[in-house]
C-alpha cells in the first residue's frame, strides 16, 4: 500500500467523523430548542404619557386572562401609598383614573400585581 491509499483513507475517515459530530450537534440543538419555554406575559402595564405628572393620571393595562389584580402607588421604599384598584377583572384592556393631588411631590412607582406576575414602573409627581 502506498501513501495515496493512506491519504484517501485518512481524508474519508476525517469526513466521516466530521459528519458524525455535526449530526450529533444538530440533534442536541433541536432537542434543546424543543425544551425551551416561551414566556407569555399575563399582565401588560403601559407607561404614563409624561415623565413628570400632576393632577389626574390615567393608568392603562391589559390582562391576557381574567384574574385578580391590584393596581397601587408605592413610594421610593416600595411601600404601598395608595391602592387604586383591587379585585377581579376580565381579560382585555383596562383604564383607571387617579388624582395625584393628595400626594407630595417626589418619585413614586405604580405597580400592577396579578396572580402570577407583577410589573412596576417609575413616575415623578409634581403638583
Amino acid at each position: 500500500m502506498t501513501w495515496p491509499f493512506y491519504t484517501v483513507l485518512f481524508i474519508s475517515l476525517g469526513i466521516t467523523v466530521g459528519l458524525f459530530l455535526a449530526y450529533q450537534s444538530y440533534k442536541y440543538f433541536v432537542s434543546s430548542v424543543r425544551k425551551t419555554q416561551v414566556y407569555i406575559p399575563r399582565v401588560v402595564l403601559h407607561s404614563l404619557e409624561n415623565n413628570v405628572n400632576r393632577g389626574e393620571l390615567l393608568f392603562h393595562f391589559e390582562l391576557v386572562e381574567a384574574q385578580s389584580v391590584t393596581l397601587e402607588i408605592c413610594n421610593e421604599g416600595f411601600e404601598t401609598v395608595k391602592i387604586i384598584f383591587q379585585g377581579e377583572l376580565a381579560e382585555g384592556a383596562h383604564t383607571y383614573r387617579f388624582d395625584s393631588a393628595g400626594l407630595p411631590n417626589g418619585t413614586y412607582f405604580y405597580r400592577l400585581k396579578g396572580e402570577s406576575q407583577q410589573v412596576m414602573k417609575k413616575m415623578m409627581i409634581e403638583n
